[in-house]
């Protein structure tokens, strides 16, 4: 458990930005899937001959649906340190918080 306690303190810079960019990606595609969700709906009024607040429904539930997918990917990254520093390989994970520490001290030199 110290190992991936220390593990996660020193790559925090690394996990952390990793966070951003993967919730943006991911932010990215559900906003895709919530727009084709609109689309579909819109081609389901005209062809279908669905009235409008059940394809105002469909949408709301669309992306209702892509935003709980979204927020619970927000630990996905953190987890994925977690389990290599802890459980999966801790012999790496002190090799890599020795490496850098040491990049880390010398930047700040």
């Amino acid at each position: 458990m110290i190992v991936g306690l220390i593990f996660i303190i020193i790559s925090a810079p690394i996990w952390i930005s990793v966070t951003f960019f993967y919730l943006f990606a991911m932010g990215l595609l559900y906003l895709a899937l919530t727009g084709l969700d609109i689309f579909i709906a819109i081609i389901n009024i005209v062809n279908e001959g669905y009235e409008f607040d059940q394809a105002m429904t469909s949408i709301f539930a669309g992306l209702l649906d892509s935003f709980s997918k979204w927020f619970v990917r927000i630990d996905d990254i953190y987890d994925f340190f977690w389990e290599f520093g802890r459980y999966d390989h801790q012999g790496w994970a002190i090799a890599i918080s020795i490496f850098l520490f040491l990049i880390y001290a010398s930047s700040g030199k």
